[in-house]
């Protein structure tokens, strides 16, 4: 016990000394922004098996504003119903709660109707991973023993790259039946 003492001590100070010391070099707490707290346009770039709606097309989300941790985006696609007939591109407003620690704290969403029709919506997330430019979104799960239902959002400059080889590896160890979509030039951005 007094050497488990001893080494909670030890770690603490050690981190109390490091973040302390970033601070003081770069002004503030270096780390990643989540993109979803972020004011870029992010793209779904990557899903699993069971997430595939060929109806919709050129997924991507638009900020819209923010109030504190709420942020308003709009949810925009290419819909094509079952008879074959392009609607066009729709729009669909919905507000995302940022949590305060966003890997431990699930991402909120604020579900309509509509959204949950158009594309079965959860209205809560694990967030997987995130860095500056993509976030791995995972359907809140019974057990850890099985892989999530995934999603994966970009932004415009990771649309251009792949993945990064961390964020694949946080892909592979936690979802289940991806396919990744290249976000198609001739889908047009609102």
């Amino acid at each position: 016990m007094r050497l488990f003492a001893i080494g909670v001590l030890a770690l603490h100070a050690f981190l109390s000394y490091r973040t302390c010391t970033l601070a003081n070099t770069t002004g503030k707490i270096p780390g990643n922004i989540l993109p979803a707290n972020n004011t870029l346009p992010l793209f779904l770039v990557g899903y699993s098996a069971e997430l595939n709606n060929s109806e919709l097309t050129c997924v991507h989300a638009n900020y819209s504003g923010r109030l504190g941790n709420l942020v308003n985006w709009t949810l925009y696609f290419n819909y094509t119903d079952e008879d074959g007939e392009n609607w066009g591109i729709l729009g669909i407003l919905f507000t995302v709660t940022i949590p305060e620690y966003p890997l431990f704290d699930p991402l909120e969403v604020n579900v309509t109707g509509f959204l949950k029709d158009y594309t079965d919506a959860q209205s809560k997330y694990t967030i997987v991973y995130f860095d500056n430019t993509s976030m791995i979104l995972a359907n809140m799960r019974a057990t850890y023993s099985e892989k999530s239902v995934c999603s994966v959002w970009g932004t415009a400059e990771m649309t251009s790259h792949n993945l990064s080889d961390v964020a694949k590896m946080y892909v592979n160890s936690n979802c289940r039946n991806m396919s990744y979509v290249r976000y198609p030039d001739s889908c047009n951005c609102q």
